[in-house]
């Protein structure tokens, strides 16, 4: 799949097929939009960013990897299971944005009813492939919120694995009024239940950002 013109950014415009699937909307005004606002958040919540180890859960096809070429950042990793998404990365943003890799993985997922990529590895048994303690500062953006909990569980416990010592980690999640909600390709879970699985994971909240779409900032507990 080809890519649109370039962005003031000096990057390719993605296809709007894979902008509708990273944005739930196929324009690039919204797409831009939203990746602005996670660089915002992280900045808000002062993740490092200069000089970091960078882990991009979920890179989709670039909207956070594109605003992070200029942050000097140590290295960028990001990964994905929709292959094609990540093959546009590979050829539209790595060669131009030195230390950025990205990579394809085989996790199964709720997507593919969706996107038509499907996995062979179910999520709640995927291990990261990096070694532990590689990470300074990590993102999931719109990840949990398309996981059932099992498969969260298992990706908090990688993230654990993988971070630094003194490394951050910035997660959106859906959270459910009452019990566990799930509609279209939507997964929502209480605050209570986030709270639990993170403790089982040995991670802290350090900062919790409310709201049916909620953000968690995490790091590994003492």
């Amino acid at each position: 799949m080809e890519s649109c013109d370039a962005s003031a950014d000096g990057f390719a415009v993605p296809p709007a097929e894979f902008m509708k699937y990273v944005s739930g909307d196929p324009s690039e005004d919204v797409f831009f939009r939203i990746g602005s606002q996670v660089v915002d958040l992280m900045r808000l919540y002062k993740l490092r960013l200069e000089g970091a180890r960078f882990l991009d859960v979920g890179c989709g096809c670039g909207r956070v990897a594109r605003l992070l070429a200029g942050e000097k950042l140590r290295s960028y990793r990001g990964f994905d299971r929709h292959h094609g998404m990540v093959a546009w990365c590979q050829r539209h943003i790595a060669p131009k944005a030195p230390g950025f890799e990205f990579l394809a993985v085989d996790v199964q997922s709720p997507y593919t009813s969706w996107d038509g990529d499907s996995g062979t590895v179910p999520a709640a048994e995927f291990v990261f492939p990096y070694p532990s303690r590689s990470f300074d500062s990590a993102l999931l953006a719109s990840v949990f919120t398309h996981m059932h909990f099992p498969e969260i569980e298992g990706y908090l416990r990688e993230l654990e694995r993988v971070m630094d010592v003194n490394g951050k980690i910035l997660a959106s999640v859906f959270i459910a009024g009452g019990t566990a909600t799930e509609w279209f390709l939507n997964f929502a879970y209480t605050d209570e239940e986030f709270r639990a699985a993170f403790d089982r994971a040995r991670l802290k909240v350090s900062t919790h950002q409310p709201g049916e779409h909620a953000w968690y900032v995490l790091a590994k507990a003492a």
